[in-house]
C-alpha cells in the first residue's frame, strides 16, 4: 500500500477542494522493477535465439536456410522485434519506477502543505479570543495560498511527466535506430562473408595455362547462382571442342535457363536490378574492346547495392569492366526455378 493522507489532514484537504492522489507508489515501484526484469530476460533470450538462428545457416544450405535467413532478418523478422521489444520493456520498467518516485513526492509534498495549513488555521481560532475574532479572517487566505500551492505542485509533476516522456521517447528512438544500424551492419558482413566465400569457391581450378578453367566463364557464372542457390559446386572444365574459340556460346547459358539477354547499358543494368530489389541476381555479357573477345560475369542487388562480381579468377568487385568493354546485356537468374541440364557446367566440390 502507498503513502495514505493521515486521518487529521482530511478536512484541511477538503479546505482546499482537492483530492488526494490514488496512484500506489509501491505498486508502480514493484510493477517497474518486474518490466526491468522481464527486458533483462528477454534480452538474453534474444541473444541465445540470434545464436540458434545463426547455427541453423551456418550449418545448413539451400533455399529452404536462404529463406529463413531473410525471414529472421527482416525488418519485421524475429531478430529485430525480440531486441526492440527487450529495450521496449525496459524503458517501461524505467517510467513506471520515475512515476513512482513522483507520486511520493506529491504525496509529501501535499502533505507538508496540508500540515502548515492546519497548524495556521490552529493558530488563528486559538487567537480568535485576543483578538476578538480578527485573527480568523486570514483563515482564507491560508486556504488560498494552500490551494494555489497544492495545485502548482500538479502543475510541477504534469510538466516534469511530460518532459520526462518526451526524453524517453527520444532515448527509445535512438535506441532503435542503433538497434536497426547495428543489425543491418550485422546482417551485411554476414552477406559480404557468404559472397566473398562463394565467389572463392566457384572456379577453384583457375589456371590461365589452359582454357579448361581460365575460358569457363560460362560455367562460372551459373556455378555463382547456384551457390548463393546454397547448393555447394564448382565450375566444370571448359570443353576440349570450345577451346578453339576461347569460350563457348552465350546462348547455352539462355536455353539452359529458358530466358534470353538483353540489351542494357551499366545505368540500365543497375536501374534493373535495383527494381528487381535486394537479393536480385542475374548474368551480364560484355564484348571488349579491341576485339579482344568477350566474357560474362555476375551481378547482384546486395542490401540495395547493385554489385558486379567475378568469381572466374578467386572472386572480386568487377565494375571496372565497363571501362574495358561493351555492347553489354544481362539477364535476371533469381527467380527462374533452378533448371535441369546443369551438369555439364557445374559439378560438386573436388
Amino acid at each position: 500500500m502507498g503513502l495514505e493522507l493521515p486521518p487529521e489532514l482530511t478536512e484541511p484537504l477538503g479546505w482546499v477542494g482537492l483530492e488526494w492522489p490514488e496512484a500506489d507508489e509501491e505498486l508502480l515501484f514493484a510493477a517497474g522493477q518486474q518490466w526491468l526484469a522481464f527486458g533483462t530476460r528477454l534480452q538474453n533470450a534474444a541473444g541465445r535465439a540470434d545464436a540458434a538462428a545463426d547455427a541453423v545457416r551456418q550449418h545448413n544450405s539451400g533455399t529452404t536456410a536462404d529463406a529463413f535467413g531473410r525471414w529472421w532478418d527482416a525488418d519485421d523478422g524475429p531478430r529485430r522485434r525480440l531486441l526492440e521489444d527487450a529495450i521496449a520493456a525496459q524503458l517501461i520498467g524505467s517510467v513506471l519506477i520515475v512515476f513512482a518516485a513522483m507520486t511520493l513526492a506529491l504525496k509529501i509534498a501535499f502533505i507538508v502543505q496540508l500540515i502548515i495549513l492546519l497548524v495556521q488555521v490552529t493558530m488563528a481560532i486559538a487567537a480568535a479570543v485576543a483578538t476578538f475574532g480578527a485573527s480568523t479572517a486570514t483563515v482564507p487566505a491560508f486556504v488560498a495560498a494552500t490551494r494555489l500551492a497544492c495545485r502548482q505542485l500538479v502543475k510541477q509533476i504534469v510538466k516534469q511527466v511530460q518532459t520526462l516522456l518526451r526524453q524517453i521517447l527520444d532515448r527509445a528512438k535512438k535506441l532503435l535506430k542503433m538497434v536497426r544500424t547495428v543489425g543491418a551492419k550485422r546482417a551485411a558482413r554476414k552477406v559480404e562473408k557468404r559472397i566473398a566465400d562463394d565467389l572463392a569457391r566457384v572456379n577453384p581450378k583457375f589456371d590461365t595455362s589452359t582454357p579448361h578453367y581460365s575460358a569457363n566463364c560460362t560455367h562460372c557464372v551459373q556455378a555463382y547462382e547456384l551457390r548463393r542457390r546454397g547448393v555447394d559446386v564448382e565450375a566444370t572444365a571448359l570443353p576440349d571442342r570450345f577451346h578453339l574459340f576461347r569460350g563457348r556460346p552465350l546462348a547455352d547459358v539462355e536455353n539452359t535457363w529458358g530466358r534470353s539477354l538483353v540489351d542494357g547499358t551499366r545505368d540500365d543494368i543497375e536501374k534493373a536490378f535495383d527494381g528487381f530489389g535486394p537479393g536480385s541476381r542475374g548474368v551480364v555479357y560484355i564484348e571488349w574492346n579491341n576485339g579482344q573477345g568477350a566474357h560474362v560475369f555476375n551481378v547482384e542487388n546486395v542490401a540495395g547495392k547493385v554489385r558486379f562480381v567475378d568469381g572466374q579468377n578467386a572472386g572480386r568487385e568487377v565494375s571496372d569492366y565497363f571501362d574495358q568493354g561493351g555492347n553489354t546485356s544481362f539477364v535476371r537468374l533469381d527467380d527462374i526455378p533452378t533448371p535441369n541440364g546443369l551438369t555439364e557446367f557445374v559439378q560438386p566440390p573436388g
